[in-house]
């Protein structure tokens, strides 16, 4: 229980891996009993291996979040026959 607590105070913090993961999935209980299981799995995982802990901060979690969306906007253009192509200049924007 003491790890839920634990978790449900990392899941408030925006600037954590664990509070951002928190925030994706929702707030409530399940964030909590998420970020909870993720704590678990770190620390199983620093227990059996005896390896220092390395945060890889907000901005490796906000880079794989943006790789998560944009494949999964290419799969969705996929489907309807459409294709994504980047943007290369901010100035082509129409706005």
């Amino acid at each position: 229980m003491k790890l839920t607590g634990a978790a449900l105070d990392l899941t408030r913090e925006k600037f954590t891996v664990v509070g951002k993961h928190s925030k994706a999935i929702g707030a409530g209980i399940q964030a909590a009993t998420a970020a909870a299981h993720k704590l678990a799995r770190i620390f199983y995982r620093l227990w059996t291996s005896g390896d220092q802990f390395i945060d890889p901060g907000v901005d490796a979690y906000e880079q794989r979040y943006r790789e998560r969306v944009v494949n999964n906007l290419k799969k969705k253009a996929f489907a309807f026959g459409l294709e994504l192509t980047p943007i290369s200049n901010s100035t082509q924007c129409v706005s």
